[in-house]
């Protein structure tokens, strides 16, 4: 079994997924220290919300430009993401200054 666990926000944000023998995952995620989701889906589902989401907005950022969030907690997150990651993940990308 695949399991990936990711958190943030001192806790407070979670996503875990958990591979199962059929193909689908268990998708548990929360957000503020809330646990909202709680599913069992096929992957192919959370590829179709997540890329439909990122390019119906037409990119990362302008995607979360629209998670209701505090400002400066937002400004924050935004400084903070990157088009990079397949190039950081090779090790080609050298730290972003």
């Amino acid at each position: 079994m695949t399991e990936f666990y990711l958190e943030g926000n001192n806790g407070g944000d979670i996503f875990e997924v958990v591979l199962l023998d059929d193909g689908r995952i268990a998708l548990d995620v929360g957000h503020c220290c809330v646990k909202e989701i709680h599913h069992i889906v096929p992957v192919e589902w959370l590829t179709a919300v997540l890329c439909n989401a990122v390019i119906g907005a037409g990119g990362v950022k302008e995607c979360f430009e629209n998670v209701p969030l505090d400002k400066n907690y937002k400004k924050e997150m935004l400084n903070q993401i990157s088009d990079n990651g397949l190039k950081a993940r090779l090790g080609i990308l050298h730290k972003e200054k």
